[in-house]
């Protein structure tokens, strides 16, 4: 799916125009226009006013329009249940739409999130429905790094290992950084995780997939390099990141969370920067 924007900038005023995306598409994942109109709206908030509290004056000077037949402004009866999937990508395309104008603001690419929903039945007998939220790591930004295991441009809460354990009676063996993960940069984009869900219940799992930032890396600006792709294995077999899975009991889910863009040059990045990457395991070298 093609995502392409225009800004145009006068006086206070503000135009974001988002002409020349794609069409709508049969799987649900279109965004509504409100959708996309808030997302523009954070980007530019982010980038002129972050401080000040949310208020319709500040957003009076942003008008956003996108075609009628375009993936961001779905109309019915296109559907949008998993609207995120496309609507995550607005402020990272506007981030770098506005970088040659903006190079001291604008943030690298994040991981993004990753959102998972599981059925079945607790080892007790109860039925299990439920959602879970992981993130990868956020992008670097000029003179500071991306933070590890970062959401953004959503802000979700992380599920507390002890909570989901005994709800669902799913096991999490393993929360660890994923090294190498964020893109390198004069400021390093922020790593992943890796995380590993092990079916302790004796019945059978369903799980569905929404990965993102699997084909797409987290594009890094000024130089910065990509951050890692997001990936998914059962019993150490990759698997469709948007796949609809069975779990038998035993098996395990492993989920390699994607890591944020990096910003500016490599070779300029400060050496006590990068020995306390080496320290804190998010680089090898």
């Amino acid at each position: 799916i093609r995502l392409a924007t225009s800004v145009e900038v006068t006086g206070s005023d503000v135009v974001i125009d988002f002409t020349g995306t794609d069409g709508p598409v049969r799987a649900s994942i279109n965004v509504p226009f409100c959708y996309t109109r808030s997302q523009a709206n954070y980007a530019i908030k982010c980038l002129t006013i972050p401080n000040l509290p949310n208020n319709e004056g500040s957003m009076r000077p942003i008008t956003v329009t996108a075609p009628e037949d375009c993936v961001l402004n779905a109309q019915p009866p296109w559907p949008t249940g998993g609207r995120h999937s496309v609507g995550h990508f607005v402020v990272p395309l506007l981030m770098g739409a506005l970088a040659p104008a903006l190079p001291d603001k604008v943030q690298a690419d994040p991981a993004m999130m990753n959102v998972f929903s599981v059925q079945g039945r607790h080892r007790n007998g109860e039925e299990v429905s439920s959602l879970f939220f992981l993130a990868g790591g956020l992008g670097a930004m000029r003179g500071l790094d991306g933070r590890a295991v970062t959401p953004a441009p959503s802000n979700m809460a992380v599920v507390p290992t002890e909570v989901w354990e005994n709800r669902t009676a799913i096991t999490i063996e393993k929360r660890e950084i994923l090294a190498d993960a964020g893109g390198a940069g004069q400021w390093r984009g922020g790593p992943g995780q890796k995380v590993v869900f092990r079916n302790d219940t004796g019945h059978l799992l369903e799980f569905a997939l929404m990965g993102q930032r699997t084909e797409f890396p987290a594009r890094g600006l000024a130089g910065g390099g990509e951050g890692s792709l997001r990936r998914f294995e059962v019993n150490g077999e990759v698997v469709d990141p948007k796949a609809r899975i069975e779990l038998a009991p035993g098996d395990r889910i492993t989920m390699r969370e994607a890591g944020g863009g990096g910003y500016g040059d490599s070779a300029q990045r400060d050496p006590h920067a990068a020995r306390a990457d080496r320290e804190c395991g998010y680089v090898t070298e």
